[in-house]
């Protein structure tokens, strides 16, 4: 009687991972059915074999990483070794994630502007950082950015930084050159250009000292300190910016998070404010104090709240802009012009004042880093809310609330003075001082420096 043969044949899989190297695609034989052979190594990387034994090496991947996948082949195993194939195939699936077709290859090269485009597909930037990039494009590189890359030359570059209506915008012109030079540098790297011109015109022009302008200007916001504080509690202003410069002084916040801020990010029963999306990319916790939560009921308490925003503007949304109250505040001070961002820069030298670690300084204002550690645990919310209140004392102490004079004992500083004049808490005096202390504390203070 014949055997029968009861083994079970699977059909062979068209898709088989492997190191394409030439030993293997040479002994890579047809089957009834064309199949793949997918580089284990390379992703996308494929050698495909008919049925009649031809062979022919390509790619596979999506344009820009999204959509259907494209096949694009290299040619044949006749006239490509496994290695030159190799090669091609990782240029051209740089290509195809870049958004280019290997196949379809542009008639001119694309010019920064395109580029920009193709580049902001590549980073999980902030919707601020990218309408920043594409304004410096639409204006101030308008000459530069509908030009070919490969025809922008590093000379042009330098003549275009240091013309005389460039150097009257230095900040726009260097943030600009800046993110020109970042996407120059990404049209290299996907082999669109052989040479950034701009990295040579960065050694030809004088490019501001970043270093040395912030610390000049830290210098003046931080000796302007007490002459703000006190035209600030004294100049008439609305109480929306009022409020919001309360925030920003005694917490640091960035412009953007505390402008933007909502009501469903202030807790009143916890006294806590949560900052989700910001631009360390991670949950900023921040305690309220005794001054920020008086604000913030205030806030909640009145008539004309509006349901979403905390600081809502006469127009509608948030508040977007404080600099023109910022500057007749500093006008009625008589002393060095803020911008928003130098509330941060005030909180941080405060800090400092203060004895706060660097390490803390930076966790306060919420500054990238690499660690993944959450920022505050619950525990840590009381030594934290102790940090904001001592910034907030030292800011109430700057304000004048009185003369020493030379017989009886004044008061001439004091806590929650904040909290006193603009939500009606009881202020918290210090102890009274004759002008006579004053004086001999002065004395102390030349004596140590002139050594008499």
């Amino acid at each position: 009687m014949p055997k029968t043969d009861n083994t079970l044949k699977l059909p062979r899989a068209k898709n088989q991972p492997i190191n394409l190297t030439q030993k293997n695609v040479n002994s890579a034989h047809p089957r009834l059915e064309e199949y793949f052979l997918r580089d284990s190594k390379l992703k996308g990387f494929n050698l495909r074999i008919k049925p009649t034994g031809a062979k022919s090496y390509g790619v596979s991947s999506r344009l820009q990483g999204t959509g259907k996948p494209i096949q694009r082949i290299i040619g044949s195993t006749h006239r490509y070794t496994a290695a030159d194939a190799r090669g091609i195939a990782k240029q051209w699936l740089q290509d195809i994630n870049a958004g280019l077709d290997p196949k379809q290859k542009p008639k001119k090269i694309p010019t920064p502007k395109e580029l920009l485009e193709i580049y902001l597909t590549h980073k999980d930037l902030r919707p601020n950082t990218i309408s920043s990039y594409r304004l410096h494009f639409d204006k101030t590189l308008a000459k530069l950015a509908h030009k070919p890359c490969n025809e922008i030359t590093s000379d042009e570059l330098v003549n275009w930084y240091t013309s005389d209506q460039r150097n009257k915008r230095q900040i726009s012109t260097e943030r600009a050159f800046s993110t020109l030079k970042t996407v120059l540098g990404f049209a290299k790297t996907i082999k669109l250009i052989d040479s950034n011109p701009a990295d040579i015109a960065a050694k030809l022009i004088n490019r501001p000292k970043e270093g040395k302008k912030k610390a000049l200007r830290m210098l003046s916001v931080v000796d302007d300190v007490k002459p703000f504080m006190n035209a600030f509690l004294e100049y008439p202003i609305s109480e929306t910016i009022r409020d919001w410069i309360v925030l920003v002084l005694t917490t640091g916040m960035r412009k953007t998070e505390s402008m933007s801020l909502t009501w469903d990010q202030v807790d009143l029963d916890k006294k806590l404010v949560t900052i989700s999306d910001n631009k360390a990319q991670r949950v900023l916790f921040i305690p309220m104090t005794g001054l920020t939560y008086s604000m913030f009921k205030h806030r909640a308490a009145k008539p004309n709240a509006d349901p979403v925003y905390v600081f809502q503007s006469r127009t509608g949304g948030h508040i977007k802009d404080t600099r023109k109250t910022l500057q007749k505040i500093c006008e009625h001070a008589n002393c060095f012009s803020y911008t928003p961002h130098d509330f941060r820069r005030i909180f941080g030298s405060v800090c400092s004042e203060l004895d706060i670690s660097e390490q803390e300084i930076g966790k306060l204002l919420n500054h990238s880093t690499k660690s993944v550690t959450d920022l505050y645990i619950q525990k840590q919310f009381d030594s934290v809310r102790r940090k904001y209140d001592k910034v907030t004392d030292f800011l109430d102490r700057l304000v004048t609330l009185g003369e020493a004079k030379e017989e009886e004992p004044q008061v001439i500083s004091g806590t929650s003075v904040m909290r006193a004049i603009f939500y009606g808490a009881e202020m918290m005096p210090d102890a009274p001082v004759t002008l006579l202390h004053v004086q001999e504390e002065q004395m102390r203070e030349e004596r140590y420096w002139d050594g008499v």
